[in-house]
């Protein structure tokens, strides 16, 4: 319900005393939906996640602990699953690029929260019967990050919609490529 979620947020802006955000163009790339007083606004950027996961498991472990290849090019979306997170388009443009490379060794991990069952429904009939997508649906404890940043080769986060990735500074966190 767009519309509903619009005035919601609109209500949330007018009451709120100071709103914090971490992407500095949030004013601007909200506005065509609602208005912020720029006068509430407090800019403090996403924080950094280093020093708070473990980051000791090396990559030959964190791969054989996941039960993946240590030849194959590791692809990791990392977060809730969630329909905003593009994770239908995500296996689109993975299909797409396994064409220009059909022999390359590649997996995809979706793992994350399902905070959807429907649109998790949707996923697991897309990917089923496919060595090459593994979905890994779940909230991952803390001491578990390490294995999936540390088996990839890239963290991708192809949002459809958001202002700012939890998921892009913790790829940095563990000094992964990542691509969005």
């Amino acid at each position: 319900w767009p519309q509903a979620e619009r005035a919601v947020r609109q209500a949330t802006a007018d009451a709120a005393d100071p709103i914090h955000i971490m992407n500095r163009d949030t004013e601007r790339l909200t506005a065509s939906n609602f208005r912020i007083d720029p006068r509430k606004v407090v800019h403090i950027p996403h924080p950094s996640y280093g020093d708070w996961y473990a980051n000791v498991v090396p990559r030959a472990q964190a791969r054989q602990d996941l039960g993946l290849s240590s030849q194959d090019f590791i692809f990791l979306c990392f977060g809730a699953i969630q329909p905003y997170k593009g994770l239908l388009e995500l296996i689109d443009a993975y299909d797409l690029a396994r064409q220009y490379r059909p022999d390359a060794r590649c997996t995809l991990l979706i793992v994350g929260q399902v905070d959807d069952e429907a649109y998790y429904s949707a996923l697991r009939n897309r990917v089923e019967n496919r060595a090459d997508i593994r979905l890994a649906p779940g909230n991952v404890r803390d001491q578990r990050v390490q294995y999936y940043f540390n088996a990839c080769d890239v963290a991708v986060a192809p949002y459809l919609e958001t202002l700012n990735s939890g998921v892009a500074m913790l790829a940095a966190t563990f000094r992964v490529s990542r691509y969005g």
